[in-house]
């Protein structure tokens, strides 16, 4: 979502657990700048070293200290998302505009939680494959190719 939104930072939390998802007290975070144009998979990567980072930072806290980690005065804040909304997101309409096309492939079109953008037209679902390997860069990020689901 951080990729559809086109967000200019992102971070990486630590927290205690409780019932709610992403609500407990933060115990660690570090926040880094999104370069423009950066795809999902970029920011998985981006994520998973600043996430390493912030273990390796906390980790002998959590090997050594018989109390909880201390919260921190920092709130969760932005919307919260679910697979629900992810998977609404990756049912493309027939009558989309060119940038929002772009837009979602460009953040859902990894095919996380085993989701990929579909479209169905006359009864019949067509799942994004990617852009096509053979066409030139500029091409391929215009026109995107699809295949049929099985």
């Amino acid at each position: 979502f951080a990729i559809y939104d086109g967000v200019e930072t992102f971070g990486v939390t630590a927290h205690k657990m409780i019932a709610l998802v992403d609500a407990g007290p933060i115990v660690g975070h570090t926040t880094f700048d999104v370069p423009p144009g950066t795809g999902v998979t970029k920011l998985e990567q981006m994520a998973t070293a600043h996430l390493a980072q912030l273990f390796w930072r906390l980790a002998k806290a959590l090997a050594t200290q018989a109390e909880p980690l201390s919260e921190l005065p920092v709130r969760w804040s932005g919307r919260k998302t679910t697979r629900r909304l992810y998977a609404s997101l990756c049912d493309i309409p027939i009558d989309i505009t060119k940038d929002e096309l772009h837009r979602r492939l460009n953040a859902f079109g990894a095919g996380h939680f085993g989701v990929m953008p579909t479209i169905t037209l006359h009864g019949h679902r067509f799942r994004y494959d990617g852009p096509d390997p053979s066409a030139p860069a500029l091409v391929a990020a215009e026109e995107t190719e699809i295949a049929p689901v099985s």
